[in-house]
């Protein structure tokens, strides 16, 4: 049995592993403001952090930029970090499109982290699932 993580193929030796693994490629800064937003780059980078000066809504791509990046094929997924770095609560808030699954909040402790699945739901729909 093997695992499909989301697209292409590779086979090594015995283990055969279906998608492309992710690897951290970098660390993006959302900058404080009233209209934030998290970009398709961050979340491919894997890390996302903010310093907030008050509580804020941090706002997702819409569907239709995720799906332009990860493909339009049910069940692709990517996963992404986001650490709050000052002690204000930062809510996460869906793009067109977008389905938020689970707590959208990140306590108002500096240095809380959140992890977040982002999955293709349908050609046109994607919801971001808080799997910590």
């Amino acid at each position: 049995m093997f695992n499909r993580i989301t697209r292409g193929k590779a086979v090594v030796g015995g283990l055969t592993v279906t998608g492309n693994l992710q690897q951290i490629r970098s660390v993006t800064n959302i900058t404080d403001g009233g209209s934030m937003v998290l970009t398709t780059a961050g979340i491919l980078g894997g890390i996302n952090t903010a310093t907030l000066t008050t509580a804020r809504a941090i706002t997702t791509p819409t569907a239709a930029a995720l799906i332009a990046e990860l493909g339009s094929v049910v069940g692709t997924s990517v996963k992404y970090s986001y650490i709050n770095l000052a002690a204000f609560v930062a809510t996460l808030t869906a793009g067109t499109g977008v389905t938020i699954v689970g707590l959208a909040t990140t306590a108002a402790t500096a240095g809380t982290a959140s992890r977040w699945q982002v999955v293709v739901t349908a050609p046109t729909t994607v919801s971001i699932y808080r799997i910590a």
